[in-house]
Order: C-alpha cells, then structure tokens, then sequence
C-alpha cells in the first residue's frame, strides 16, 4: 500500500528547504563581505541595511502581517492588493527621503551611498510575497528569494574578480544589489499574476480597509523597529565597527529567525481560516497547545545558531571579529523570546487583538530604549544585543498576560457552570 503525504506537508518541507538554502546564501554573502571589506566598511554596510530595513517595515503599513488575513477574508481581494501596494509605494518614497535627509545623524558617509545600499532592502516591500502566501505558494517564492540571493552571492564575487579588492567598494556592491533587487521583484509580480487576478485600479474604500484594518499594526512595527533595526542606528552613532561586530552576529543569528519567520507564514493563512466564524476564546483554547510545543523547539534553535555561528567566526573571518561571540551569545537567547513573540502576536492578529499586541510592543520599545540608552555607551554591541533582550522580554511577557487573561475568562467560566 503506498503511502500519499498530504499536500500540505510537501509544500511545507519545499518551503522549507529552499528558505534554509537563501539563508545559507545570506550567510555566505555576510561572510564574503566581512573578508573583502574592512571592518569599518562593513559596519557601514550594516548601518545601510538596518536603515533599509526599517523603512522598509515602516512602509508596509503594517500589513506585512495583516494583509494575508484581509485578502482571505474579503471578497474584493484582486482591489485591495492593488490599493495596498500603491499606499506602499507612497510611504516608501516619503520614507526614504526622511531617511536620506536624517543619515548624517548615524551613516558616517555621503548619502548617496546610504541611499544606494539602502535600496535593495527597501525594496523588499514592493514585493508580491502575500500573493504567494495567500495562494498556499510560498514555496514558489521562497525559491525565487533563494534565488536572488544566489545571485547576491555570483555578483559579490564577480566584483571581486574584475575590480580587486581596491575596487571593491560599497557602492559597486549596492548598484550590483539594486540590478538583481529589482529583477527578482519583477519575476515575482508576472508570477503573481497568474496566481491570482489584480485590477489595476485603485480602490478608495478598499484602502481605506486595508489602513483600518492594519493600522494598530503599523504602530506596533515602530515597537518592534525600535527593537530590531532603531537601537543599531544609535550603535552606529558611536562606532560602525561596533555595528559591523553587532551586525555580523544579528545575520547570523538570522539564521535561526528564519525557522520563526517559517512557522509565522505557515501558520498565519491557517489561524486566519480557522478564527473565522469562531469565538475568540474557543479559537485560543485549540491553538495554545500549539505555541507550547513549538516554544520547546526554540530553546533547541538557540543553541544550534550559536554553535555554528560561533564556528564560523572563529574558523572563517578576521581574528577583529571574534569580538562579535559575546554579542552572538546574547543573539541566540533572544531566539528563544522572539519565537515565543512571533507565535504570540501571530495569535493575537489572527483573532484582531491588534490593540492588545500595539500595547505590547510600545510597552517594549519603551525598555528596549531605555536599556539602550544606559548600555550602549558603556558595553558597545553587546550592550545594544541586551537592549533588544531586554525590550523583547516585556513585549512578549504583555502578550502572553493578555491571551492568558482571556483564556481565564473561559475557564471561570465553565467552573460557575459546573458548580
């Protein structure tokens, strides 16, 4: 008799496989810069792409999270991707110009470099990946971003074969990023569109939606860019060899985020499915044993990344980068509480709690802050990892109050009609 996998699970080991593959080449790409820049350069490297990356959140209008569940739950979804994405591309433009006029406050270089590395991962947010999510085809795009970054890899390379390591500068390496950025981008919107109809009309109603619906979210991403690419920014103030130590242990602490980021995409069409038409305490009830299992997995996950990490830096880069260990340390425990975040706010967005998780991540970005404001100028990149720990932990810990608040309301209740 033969055995049928569910379809489910075969999509789920592809997806798998091929994000762990543009992980290793992210990896690899961050371990070919460190060798071939200096460790000031690659620290204004980092600051470019940390700074990229957070006007790339802050475009997203918060619907990196939240538009999966808005094109499953709305019948009009072909008018909202297209409303979403010309909203994004307004943001974006108003976003990198503030980024632009404010880089001499952290990037310690002209703007135009900063502008041109901060393109490619500002790019990111023009990219159709909910489209993929939504149609059960993020292994589709997981191997179009494996892809890319594989050519990350083939032009880092390239440029080092023609132009030598003096020729090797930051903005060769950006203009290079920007090409394949955007033809990466490109492919996947003629993909998406075979996946699913997209009127290229914009829809005011269905804008005013997706702003209504995601914009409690977009408030928490300031939270969690406080935590994740903000606190980097003010490292970079003091030093962008700091930043380059910090920003080598956060890549490759990347490593074992990815698995999370996994679990969040997976999970996330699924918990949308499921809390349709489902009161909100029976919904936590079925998924909490869920999130404790995978909690388990996660302490695993934090060991595993620093063991590699730590092997990579000690076998593999400049004896100058073995300073990067303590701050990987503190990297690989934050592994643990931001897995244990991710599945919590997934929960929270999947019942439309986004009040409850803006909460949490302000109350977050408020410690992160702090801590980074005492730590930073005495321990350096150490001192900016235990800032993200520490903000992290009451973003987390707030999340978990609330979702334990409302499963104790279920439970008293069944025990009063017991009694």
């Amino acid at each position: 008799m033969k055995l049928k996998v569910p379809s489910w699970v075969t999509s789920a080991l592809k997806f798998s496989v091929l994000s762990y593959l543009g992980a290793l080449f992210s990896i690899l790409n961050s371990v070919l810069l460190a060798r071939l820049f200096s460790l000031e350069n690659f620290g204004l490297f980092q600051t470019a792409v940390f700074a990229g990356t957070l006007v790339c959140q802050l475009a997203y209008l918060g619907q990196d999270r939240g538009l999966v569940r808005d094109l499953i739950q709305t019948e009009e979804a072909e008018g909202l991707l297209f409303s979403a994405f010309s909203l994004r591309f307004v943001v974006l433009i108003f976003v990198l110009l503030m980024v632009v006029v404010a880089g001499p406050l952290f990037f310690k270089s002209n703007r135009a470099t900063l502008l041109l590395l901060c393109l490619p991962s500002t790019a990111v947010v023009l990219a159709p990946r909910e489209v993929f999510d939504v149609s059960r085809r993020q292994a589709l795009h997981a191997g179009i971003v494996a892809s890319e970054r594989f050519a990350y890899t083939l032009s880092i390379l390239a440029l080092f074969l023609i132009l030598g390591r003096e020729g090797f500068k930051l903005l060769s390496v950006g203009a290079a990023f920007l090409i394949i950025s955007v033809t990466s981008i490109t492919a996947q919107w003629i993909m998406a569109r075979e996946l699913m109809p997209i009127r290229a009309r914009f829809n005011l109603s269905a804008a005013r939606l997706a702003l209504h619906r995601n914009g409690s979210l977009w408030l928490a991403n300031f939270g969690n860019l406080t935590l994740t690419n903000v606190i980097p920014l003010l490292l970079a103030r003091t030093s962008p060899i700091e930043v380059g130590l910090y920003g080598l242990s956060f890549r490759l602490a990347n490593f074992g985020r990815l698995f999370l980021s996994q679990v969040g995409r997976l999970l996330a069409p699924h918990l949308a499915e499921k809390a349709t038409g489902t009161s909100r305490n029976e919904y936590l009830h079925r998924v909490m044993p869920v999130i404790s299992r995978l909690a388990v997995l996660f302490f695993a996950l934090s060991f595993i990344t620093y063991g590699l990490g730590m092997l990579i830096i000690k076998t593999v880069l400049p004896p100058g980068y073995v300073k990067s260990i303590p701050v990987l340390r503190v990297h690989s425990a934050w592994l643990i509480i931001a897995g244990c975040g991710l599945l919590l706010s997934t929960t929270l967005i999947a019942t439309c709690m986004n009040r409850h998780f803006l909460a949490s991540t302000v109350m977050g970005s408020v410690v992160g802050l702090a801590a980074a404001t005492i730590l930073i100028p005495s321990h350096g990149a150490v001192g900016a990892a235990e800032s993200l720990v520490a903000g992290h932990a009451v973003s987390v810990a707030t999340m978990a109050a609330i979702l334990w608040k409302n499963l104790n309301v279920k439970v008293l209740a069944k025990r009063k009609g017991g009694q």
